[in-house]
C-alpha cells in the first residue's frame, strides 16, 4: 500500500521536541475505528428541523467520520465511513426510503474518500499544490454530483424497491420535498466542512489526532474555544428567553430547549451557530494571515542577517535620520564597533573617515546620500578610523534604500579594506618610476663612462711621457684620481639602473655588516653608540659582497648624518620565514622561502611623510650643497632588488628611521674568491680593435701599441667584420664595443666567430657585466672590460684572451 508519511505516520512530521503519539501511540486505523463508532452512536440521536409539512434531519456523527477522513486519509476515512454510515444509516432508514438510502450511503462513502484523497493531496511532500485540493473548494466541486445524485439516481432508486413500498412513491414524491432535501444537503455538508476546519485549526485536537502543530493552530484554539462557548452561552440565553416568555404548554426548561423545537427555533439556532463558528474560523484566518506574514517577515529578516553576515566587505545600514540599524560581523571587526554599541548610534561616530593625505575629516556618505538621493562614492586615498584607533585605507559606496513608494528610508554602505591593495599598488607605481629612473640614469652613466674614459686615458698617455718627479706629475694623478672617484659615481647609477651584475658568491651575511661597520666606527663621531645584534642562526647568502657592504656603508652614513648630535644606531638580524600566507609576499614582491631580516634603527631627527616618497629616487637628496650627491639610497634600493630582496623604511619627524631588509639565504656555499692578475707586458700580435668613439680608439690604440701589439682599429661593427674577413689569419685578438652605430658588439661577435670559430674577442662597454654577457661567455667570448679602463685593466684583459 502506498504510503503518505504526513498523513500514513502523523507523528514522524513532528519535531522531535513536540512529538506526541495519537491516544498513547495507537495506530490511526483504531482511531478510525473509534470515530466511526462513535459516529454511528450519534446518528441515533439525529437533529430534527423542521419546516412544516415536512422535516428533515441532520446527522450529527457525519463531522466524526469526515476528521478521520482528512486528518488521516482517504483509507482511514473509508474505514470510519463503512461503520458510521455503511452499518447503522441504511438499516435504521431502511422502512421509510429503502433503496434509496443505500444510495445515499454509498454517495456519503464517496464524498468522504474525495475529501481523504484531496487531504493527502494537499499534505503530501514534493507535490505541486493545485486550486481544487482546498478543504472548500473540494466541497464546492463535490456539490455538482450531490446535485445530479439526487434528482436523477435518489428519485430512480424508488422504483427498485420491493413491497411494501410502492412504484408509485418516486412520482409521489413532491419536488418541493426533494429541494428541500438537497439544499439540506449542502447545507450540512458545508456545516460539517466548516466544523472540520475549526476543528483542526485546535491546537489540542491536533496533538490529540498526531498531527503536526504550530504557532497558528495554537493560537487559533483559543479562537476557536471563544467562538464555541460563545455559540453555546447564546444558544442557552436563547432557550432561557423562550422557555420564561414563549411557553404556552408550560414546558421545562430541558424540555424546552431539546425536544420541543419549532422550525423558527431551529433556524435562529442554526443561525447563531453558523454566526459564532463562521466568525471564529473567518477571525481565525485573519489571525492566521497575520501569524504567516509574521513568519515570512521572520524568514526575511533571518535571510537578510545571513546574508549580510556572508558578505566579505562591510556593511552598515542607517535609517532616514543617518542612525546606523544593522552593521555585519565585517563591519564591526573595520570600525572596531560592537554590534550592541554601535545599533543606533550616529553613523559618523561609528564611521569615522578621514583623508589620508590631508588628515581632515571627510563628509559624511550618508547625509550626501540622504540629501541628494542617489549613489555616493568615497573619494580616493579615505581612511578609515576605528574606534581602538587602528587606520585603515579603505574602498566606499553608499546608496539609498528605499521604500515601494520610492522615498529614501535610510542608507546602506558597503566597504572594504584596501590597504594592502593600495601599499601594492603605491609599490608597483614605485617600482615603474625606479625603472623609468634606472633607464635615465643608465644611459646618462653609459656615456658618462665614455668621456671619462677618454680623461683617464690621455692622463695616463702624459703620465707615460713624464717623469716620476715631474711636477705636472701630481696634477695628472689628480686627474686620474678623479676620474676614478667619477667612475664610481657612474658605477652607483649602474646599480641602480640594474645594468650591473650580481656574481654569485656566498659569505655569512654578519661578517659584511661586521666589516662594513668597523669601517663606519672609525670615521664616526664619538657621541654615536653602534649596537649590534645579530640574532639570525643562519646568516649565509649568495650576493655581491662588495656592493653589499657599500649598501651597509651608505644606511650607516645616512644615520650618522640623521644624529649631528648624537645618538644610538642599533642592526639587528633575525631568521625570517615567509610562507605563501605571509602578506610581505604580495606587498613586497618576494618569493617564499628563508630570509635574513637585517634592521638600522637609529634615533635621529627623522623623515618626513613628503620626503619618504622620494628616499630611493637618484639625485633626489635633503642634504646641503656638496654634502651628497642623492645617490646613496638608490645604489641601496638597486642592491638589495638585485639580490632578489626588499627593502622598506619607517620614520616619522623626531621619532628616528628605521630601515628593514629582507635577503633570501643561500642555500650552499662555495667560495669564489677571485685572485689578483699582475700586470703583464705585451707578448705582441695583431689585435683588431673597435671602437665607435674616436678619443677612446684613439687611446686604446696608443695603449695596445705601447704594450707591443700591432692594432688594426675599426669605426663600426661591420668594418671589424670586414677587416677580420680579409686578414683573420693575422688577427689575434679582437676587441668590441659594446654599444657602436651600424653593427652592435653582439651581432659583430656573432658574425666573426661564424668566420672562424677559434677567435679570441673582448667586450667592452661603459655598462657593467649583466647577463647578456653571461650569453656571450657561454658561447666564446674570452671576456669583458668595463669602461673606463685603465691600462693595466687592459692589458690583464689582452694577456688572459691571448692565453
Amino acid at each position: 500500500m502506498r504510503q503518505f508519511p504526513a498523513l500514513a505516520r502523523p507523528s514522524a512530521a513532528l519535531p522531535r521536541a513536540s512529538r506526541k503519539p495519537f491516544l498513547g501511540g495507537w495506530h490511526p486505523c483504531i482511531g478510525a475505528l473509534l470515530l466511526g463508532i462513535l459516529a454511528s452512536v450519534l446518528n441515533f440521536f439525529p437533529i430534527h428541523l423542521e419546516f412544516p409539512p415536512h422535516r428533515v434531519s441532520l446527522n450529527p456523527g457525519l463531522p466524526l467520520v469526515l476528521l478521520a477522513s482528512v486528518a488521516w486519509g482517504w483509507r482511514y476515512g473509508l474505514i470510519a465511513g463503512i461503520i458510521g454510515t455503511g452499518c447503522f444509516f441504511p438499516w435504521w432508514t431502511w422502512p421509510q426510503n429503502g433503496w434509496a438510502n443505500v444510495g445515499v450511503t454509498i454517495a456519503f462513502t464517496g464524498w468522504i474518500v474525495w475529501h481523504g484523497w484531496c487531504a493527502q493531496q494537499r499534505l503530501a511532500k514534493g507535490r505541486q499544490r493545485h486550486w481544487c485540493y482546498g478543504l472548500y473548494t473540494a466541497e464546492a466541486i463535490a456539490i455538482i454530483p450531490w446535485v445530479i445524485f439526487y434528482y436523477v439516481i435518489y428519485r430512480g432508486s424508488f422504483a427498485f424497491n420491493p413491497p411494501p413500498w410502492y412504484p408509485q412513491a418516486v412520482s409521489a414524491m413532491d419536488l418541493s420535498v426533494l429541494h428541500l432535501i438537497v439544499i439540506k444537503h449542502i447545507i450540512s455538508n458545508i456545516v460539517a466542512v466548516g466544523i472540520i476546519d475549526l476543528l483542526l485549526q485546535s491546537h489540542a485536537i491536533r496533538r490529540t489526532l498526531g498531527l503536526a502543530t504550530n504557532t497558528q493552530q495554537r493560537s487559533a484554539t483559543w479562537l476557536i474555544s471563544g467562538g464555541m462557548v460563545a455559540a453555546l452561552i447564546v444558544l442557552g440565553i436563547e432557550s432561557l428567553v423562550s422557555w420564561a416568555s414563549f411557553n404556552p404548554q408550560q414546558l421545562s426548561l430541558i424540555e424546552r430547549t431539546f425536544f420541543e423545537v419549532g422550525p423558527e427555533r431551529s433556524f435562529l439556532r442554526v443561525l447563531i451557530v453558523l454566526l459564532c463558528g463562521g466568525g471564529s474560523l473567518v477571525a481565525t484566518y485573519h489571525l492566521r494571515a497575520a501569524l504567516r506574514a509574521q513568519r515570512s517577515l521572520g524568514e526575511r529578516e533571518q535571510d537578510l542577517a545571513i546574508t549580510l553576515d556572508s558578505i566579505g566587505d562591510g556593511v552598515i545600514a542607517t535609517d532616514d535620520q543617518g542612525r546606523v540599524t544593522r552593521l555585519n560581523p565585517i563591519a564591526e571587526y573595520l570600525t572596531g564597533w560592537p554590534r550592541s554599541e554601535a545599533i543606533g548610534q550616529a553613523l559618523e561616530n561609528v564611521f569615522y573617515i578621514i583623508n589620508a593625505q590631508t588628515r581632515a575629516r571627510c563628509e559624511n556618505p550618508a547625509s550626501k546620500v540622504l540629501q541628494q538621493g542617489r549613489i555616493v562614492g568615497l573619494a580616493n586615498h579615505t581612511m578609515l578610523i576605528a574606534k581602538d584607533g587602528r587606520e585603515r585605507q579603505i574602498a566606499d559606496s553608499a546608496a539609498p534604500i528605499r521604500d515601494e513608494l520610492g522615498e529614501v528610508r535610510g542608507v546602506v554602505l558597503v566597504f572594504r579594506d584596501v590597504t594592502d591593495a593600495y601599499r601594492i599598488d603605491e609599490r608597483l607605481r614605485q617600482a615603474e618610476k625606479m625603472e623609468s629612473l634606472g633607464l635615465l640614469a643608465g644611459g646618462i652613466a653609459h656615456d658618462f663612462n665614455n668621456m671619462l674614459g677618454g680623461i683617464m686615458g690621455y692622463a695616463e698617455l702624459v703620465a707615460a711621457q713624464l717623469s716620476t718627479d715631474h711636477p705636472a706629475r701630481r696634477h695628472i694623478d689628480g686627474i686620474v684620481s678623479a676620474s676614478e672617484r667619477a667612475a664610481d659615481l657612474t658605477t652607483k647609477l649602474l646599480a641602480f639602473s640594474r645594468k650591473g651584475r650580481a656574481p654569485s658568491e656566498s659569505f655569512d651575511v654578519h661578517s659584511c655588516l661586521s666589516d662594513a661597520l668597523d669601517l663606519l666606527e672609525a670615521g664616526m663621531d664619538r657621541r654615536i653608540h653602534i649596537q649590534r645584534y645579530f640574532q639570525s642562526r643562519v646568516s649565509s647568502v649568495c650576493a655581491d659582497r662588495t656592493r653589499l657592504q657599500n649598501a651597509f656603508l651608505n644606511l650607516g652614513l645616512n644615520a650618522r648624518d640623521a644624529m649631528p648630535d648624537g645618538g644610538t644606531l642599533t642592526i639587528h638580524s633575525e631568521f625570517a620565514e615567509l610562507n605563501e600566507d605571509d602578506t610581505r609576499l604580495r606587498q613586497q614582491g618576494l618569493s617564499p622561502g628563508p630570509y635574513c631580516a637585517i634592521t638600522f634603527s637609529d634615533s635621529g631627527c627623522g623623515i618626513s611623510e613628503e620626503t619618504l616618497e622620494h628616499v630611493f629616487e637618484p639625485f633626489y637628496t635633503t642634504k646641503g650643497m656638496g654634502k651628497g650627491t642623492g645617490l646613496g639610497l638608490a645604489a641601496v634600493y638597486a642592491t638589495i632588488s638585485d639580490h632578489h630582496g626588499a627593502i622598506t623604511i619607517e620614520s616619522s619627524v623626531g621619532s628616528g628611521t628605521t630601515v628593514n631588509i629582507l635577503l633570501p639565504l643561500a642555500e650552499d656555499s662555495h667560495d669564489n674568491t677571485k685572485h689578483d692578475i699582475p700586470e703583464a707586458a705585451g707578448v705582441g700580435g695583431v689585435i683588431l680593435l673597435a671602437e665607435d668613439d674616436v678619443a677612446l680608439r684613439d687611446i686604446a690604440c696608443r695603449h695596445l701599441t705601447a704594450l707591443g701589439y700591432e692594432v688594426l682599429s675599426a669605426e663600426n661593427g661591420q668594418q671589424a667584420v670586414d677587416v677580420f674577413q680579409e686578414q683573420q689569419d693575422r688577427i689575434n685578438v679582437v676587441i668590441l664595443d659594446m654599444v657602436m652605430p651600424v653593427m652592435n658588439g653582439h651581432e659583430a661577435f656573432t658574425r666573426i666567430r661564424a668566420i672562424r670559430e677559434d677567435a679570441r674577442v673582448l667586450l667592452c662597454s661603459g655598462y657593467t657585466a649583466g647577463a647578456d654577457i653571461d650569453e656571450l661567455l657561454t658561447q666564446g667570448l674570452c671576456g669583458f672590460v668595463a669602461k673606463p679602463y685603465r691600462r693595466t685593466q687592459l692589458a690583464r684583459a689582452v694577456m688572459d684572451a691571448l692565453r
